[in-house]
């Protein structure tokens, strides 16, 4: 990976709408390869500045901004497949390129978390491995790793920092990343691979959309299962877009989702304010767009109008990405349209106070009931009651590979303010920095025997860091195929190939005092008198000191026959 910084032009197109006042001014910033265009959204959206970034052009999957830093975060280039991409940090402030970095990995639509301290990056659509990069957003460096479902694709940090939502575009579960403890844990099944989809500020509900499904469903975060389903109909054979509703976004009062309908070049608005009590959602309206169809263009990469929803902070409008319609959502109607805004779905709102951004909506539109609101926004509805945090186990049903997070902190760059929550006085311990090589291997030969015995040489050898010394808990997860499924379609019918029907199953545990610092331990593919089958397997690590469960960590690893 290198680490770089460069300079970018950047051109007025009118008078600086950024002045050093106190007012608190709103601004639309939509993002095309190689430009990003700002309208003033209390100015009935006149296009008042363009800023130049030619080395985007090579296609921008994800923007995302952290106000306290100034820093505008654009993510760029190839999207898994060998294809690598590129991260750059933007001042708007000083309107400079702050740093760039080209990753040894692909790249996709990330968000950075609310303290600002790190970006959390998915590595593409097209990548199987299903990894998010956590990097630090100081230098861009990459100091850790979260292991989520097949196609890291789009991504929310929930707005009290306490999750971070990842959608696999290759996985049929939502999985949700708790900052920690670092475990992972899966939504669903969902009728098919996650796409847009957007979460309420209390963590309880998720509203995704899906591969070749024209609709939404919602979903208790809380449970894992499927609330509602609502189908907008068939989707047309032959239809181009693979995600015909490819665009879900929440008011910021939780009380309405506004979805696309691509097929029929509209956006449904429905009514979710009572769906946590059991009330299935209502439809309100329906509005008729202009776009969702054809190609961007010029586009570098991606280039089909699938579409993207983006309320703004304060509700009064809806974006509609690859048309271009500002929804005023009081009445429902188209109030203006941006050009650009037909050639993209990547846009965001920042808001700017005494010449600093004060705050952002962030690409997807989520809920906000009972956070705190942004400078100048008026909170959308009383807090809610309090909630026991989910637990810290799988949902029931979710696959291991949802359940089980690898992450590597540490290395390059800095780790601090990652166990933040925790006093300061508590010892607690953190497994950092886990691997295991080779990664596939074969079982070594115990010629039958009935009882645990040590080989000359390991099969593959485990290296890990504890941050105290502890009792860890060693489990070894398989993942196997779900029951009822061929080697060529999931059960349902629904054309799914077997790499995603795989559901876990834990075959057993093992538990090992140890040291603070580097740890060593070998595998021999046994299992006390039980030979491991070929197939892929998870060995998860999860350490305990003083009653405390501390951050786990999880390495995946293959038996070859």
């Amino acid at each position: 990976m290198a680490i770089a910084s460069s300079d970018a032009p950047l051109q007025t197109v009118a008078p600086a709408p950024l002045a050093a006042s106190s007012e608190i001014r709103h601004y639309e910033y939509v993002c095309d390869d190689g430009t990003i265009y700002v309208y003033d959204m209390d100015r009935s959206h006149q296009l008042v500045r363009t800023i130049s970034l030619p080395q985007t052009e090579s296609g921008i999957r994800g923007v995302t901004v952290d106000p306290a830093s100034h820093r505008l975060f654009i993510s760029y280039g190839g999207d898994g497949l060998g294809f690598y991409g590129s991260v750059l940090a933007y001042d708007l402030v000083s309107e400079q390129v702050v740093w760039t970095v080209h990753l040894n990995a692909g790249i996709d639509s990330g968000q950075v978390s609310p303290d600002g301290s790190r970006l959390y990056m998915p590595t593409g659509e097209n990548t199987p491995s299903g990894v998010w990069n956590v990097l630090d957003t100081s230098n861009g460096a990459v100091v850790g790793t979260i292991q989520g479902g097949s196609g890291a694709h789009n991504t929310i940090a929930s707005n009290d920092g306490r999750y971070v939502y990842l959608g696999g575009r290759e996985y049929d579960y939502l999985d949700v990343y708790d900052t920690a403890t670092g475990a992972v844990r899966g939504v669903g099944p969902l009728k098919s691979g996650v796409r847009p989809f957007t979460v309420n500020a209390a963590n309880t509900l998720a509203f995704t959309t899906a591969t070749g499904f024209d609709g939404f469903q919602i979903s208790s975060i809380a449970t894992g299962k499927v609330l509602f389903t609502v189908s907008f109909g068939p989707v047309p054979q032959g239809f181009p877009i693979t995600a015909p509703s490819h665009g879900a976004s929440l008011s910021p009062d939780e009380k309405q989702l506004y979805v696309i309908d691509s097929p029929n070049k509209q956006i449904h608005v429905y009514d979710v304010s009572r769906v946590a009590e059991g009330v299935a959602p209502s439809k309100l309206g329906t509005i008729a767009v202009a776009g969702l169809s054809g190609t961007e263009s010029p586009c570098a990469y991606d280039c089909g109008r699938g579409g993207w929803l983006q309320h703004s902070l304060d509700g009064r409008f809806v974006y509609v990405g690859d048309s271009g319609e500002v929804i005023d959502t009081a009445n429902r109607q188209v109030l203006t349209t941006l050009p650009p805004l037909l050639n993209t779905k990547k846009m965001l709102e920042i808001d700017w106070a005494g010449g600093v951004p004060v705050a952002t909506s962030g690409r997807t539109g989520v809920g906000h009931v009972g956070s705190v609101p942004p400078p100048g926004i008026v909170p959308p509805g009383p807090p809610p009651p309090p909630t026991a945090p989910p637990a810290s186990q799988p949902f029931a049903g979710a696959p291991a590979a949802s359940a089980l997070a690898e992450v590597v902190l540490g290395g390059v760059g800095s780790v601090a303010g990652v166990q933040q929550s925790v006093p300061a006085l508590a010892r607690v311990a953190s497994i950092r920095h886990m691997s295991i090589f080779p990664r596939s291997f074969r079982a070594v030969d115990w010629n039958g025997a009935a009882t645990r015995r040590r080989s000359s040489k390991p099969a593959a050898t485990v290296r890990f860091e504890d941050t105290q010394p502890s009792t860890t808990t060693f489990s070894i997860v398989a993942l196997k195929l779900a029951s009822g499924i061929s080697r060529h379609a999931c059960a349902d019918g629904s054309g799914t190939v077997a790499r995603r029907c795989y559901r876990p199953v834990t075959i057993g545990r093992f538990v090992l005092r140890d040291r603070a610092g580097w740890n060593r331990l070998g595998l021999s593919g046994w299992l006390g008198a039980r030979k491991l089958s070929a197939g892929p397997y998870r060995l998860q690590a999860v350490p305990s000191l003083d009653g405390r469960v501390g951050a786990g960590a999880t390495v995946a690893f293959q038996i070859v026959p």
